[in-house]
This record gives C-alpha cells, sequence and structure tokens, in this order.
C-alpha cells in the first residue's frame, strides 16, 4: 500500500490504524512530501509496520508514487489517500477482482464522504472539452444526477456491481506493481489529473479500469491542501489544460484550443481571487511554493 502525505496531521495515523485493524499482512510505504507539521509523529506500533520515507521538497503526487511503487515488493499496489479510513477489508475485494483476471487492470473502490453519500470523483468517464466545461463551470455540480449535463463523473454506478470505467480515483485504486512500473504515473501532473491521465493510459495499453464497489472507504477530501487554498484551485484547472493538451487537442483546432485555455483560466482566476480575499496573506506565500 502507497500513502502519499502532506500536512494531513492526525488524518494519517487514524488511515493507517483503520487499515491495520482489518489487514495486519499490509506493506504500507509511506511517502511524505516535506510535511511541516506534525502528521509523521507515528506511535511506535504503526511505525514499526511502515516504511517512511521523507522527501527533502514536495514532489508532487506523480512524482512521489513513482518512486513509492519502486520500493514496493508486493504484486499488487494499493494508492490511498491519508484523509481516507477504512470501515473494512478494503484490500480483499480489489485483489480478488484482480486475480479474476490474472492481474490485469485498474480496480478502484467506493469512495464515501463522511456523510455517506458518494464522492462523484471516484467513478468518471474520460472528460471531453464540453464535460469538463460543465465541471469546472460548476455546472454539473447543480445537476448530479443528470447523465446529460454530469458527463465527467458518472453517479448512476453507486449501487451497481463491477462495472467498466473511464477512470477511478487516485485516493483509493489498486492495480499490480508490475502495471504500475510499465504505465507509471506522468510526473508533469503536479496535482490532480495524473489519476485520470493513468487511467486513460492503462486502458490503452490493454489494463481495463473497473469500479468494484464491494470496496470502500470514508475520505475527507482535501486535507491537506486546505493551507494552500489557492494552489489547490491552480493545479486542478492547470491539470485538466494539460490534460486537454496531451489527450485531445490533436482532435481540434489551434483556434480551439486557444479557446480552451481562455475559459479554463476564465473560470480558475475569479475562485483563486475569491479565495485570497477569504484567507489570509500568509497562506498565499504558502499557496504558490509549490
Amino acid at each position: 500500500m502507497v500513502i502519499v502525505n502532506y500536512n494531513t496531521g492526525a488524518y494519517l495515523r487514524r488511515c493507517i490504524k483503520s487499515v491495520l485493524a482489518h489487514r495486519d499482512d499490509v506493506e504500507i510505504v509511506v511517502w511524505d512530501n516535506a510535511s511541516s507539521d506534525d502528521s509523521l509523529i507515528l506511535h511506535a506500533d504503526i511505525l514499526d509496520r511502515v516504511h517512511l520515507i521523507r522527501s527533502e521538497r514536495n514532489l508532487g503526487f506523480s512524482r512521489a508514487v513513482n518512486a513509492a511503487i519502486r520500493k514496493c515488493s508486493g504484486v499488487y499496489v494499493l494508492l490511498l489517500n491519508p484523509d481516507a479510513e477504512a470501515r473494512s477489508d478494503l484490500i480483499s475485494p480489489l485483489v480478488a477482482f484482480l486475480e479474476q483476471r490474472g492481474g490485469n487492470g485498474v480496480v478502484g473502490g467506493k469512495v464515501l464522504n463522511p456523510d455517506g453519500t458518494l464522492e462523484r470523483a471516484c467513478v468518471r468517464a474520460i472528460p471531453t472539452p464540453w464535460s469538463a466545461f460543465l465541471r469546472l463551470s460548476g455546472i454539473s455540480l447543480l445537476f448530479p444526477n443528470s447523465r446529460r449535463l454530469s458527463r465527467y463523473n458518472l453517479p448512476q454506478c453507486n449501487d451497481e456491481g463491477p462495472r467498466k470505467v473511464g477512470a477511478v480515483s487516485g485516493s483509493f485504486c489498486m492495480f499490480s506493481r508490475k502495471v504500475g512500473e510499465e504505465i507509471g504515473f506522468d510526473e508533469r501532473f503536479f496535482l490532480f489529473g495524473e489519476d485520470l491521465d493513468f487511467c486513460l493510459r492503462a486502458a490503452e495499453a490493454g489494463h481495463p479500469v473497473w469500479f468494484v464497489p464491494a470496496a470502500s472507504v470514508v475520505h475527507r477530501k482535501g486535507v491537506s491542501m486546505r493551507r494552500r487554498p489557492v494552489a489547490s484551485v491552480f493545479h486542478f484547472h492547470n491539470s485538466m489544460f494539460q490534460f486537454y493538451m496531451k489527450h485531445l487537442s490533436c482532435r481540434h483546432s489551434l483556434a480551439f484550443g486557444i479557446m480552451v485555455f481562455i475559459g479554463v483560466w476564465a473560470l480558475a482566476f475569479p475562485k483563486m481571487i475569491a479565495r485570497l480575499a477569504v484567507f489570509p496573506v500568509r497562506w498565499v506565500a504558502e499557496s504558490l511554493e509549490a
């Protein structure tokens, strides 16, 4: 299991304890991206079970995952966010599903909000410029159950069994170590979008992506980015534009690409300004460091 940590405080300790409470045979690799809080003050009972690697600087999610995978020795790699918590055995259902398919594929489980609702980002289609616009503008959030206006996420998957999908969330997904090393996470994605890119490239390489709701976690989304609210908006929108340029720009004209660029940042800047107005000035410097 790989956990990339950045200033998640007690959530990291809670995450590790919750997993070990249901499976005590797990190899846990924690890659810390230069945290400045107390999240790495691990109790002895946890520390003995963790391979802890401290980076001298924040490498971003993709580089940290790639480096951590190289430290793993197991057949399968589970990516789990430090602000997630297991309420049951979340590993066995995913391993069993992959074993049935000869270890081939990428699988993601059900990610729940603390109130028990489905976190819609855990099961997604590969975005088009139109579906991304609906998501970035917030229109799809107003109509979460509309098949026409909410194609970025697939909320209709909530109560279904295993289903092949476009992408699952990097906050909770599993794949074989071989697939992780073969496909890898694109390190140009610092934060956000890397899971979409990974899932798309994995599927194109013959490793289909599946949503397996039999496995689930509770996720308190965004804990590590609360101290960097402006950076989170910047990285999210920047990653969406990077994804467009990498995978979709070849299908459209240069003029359309310019429109996409303008559209992405026209949606991003008001959100960034709004967060600047709400949070103290000292958070601005922290946000721009990443």
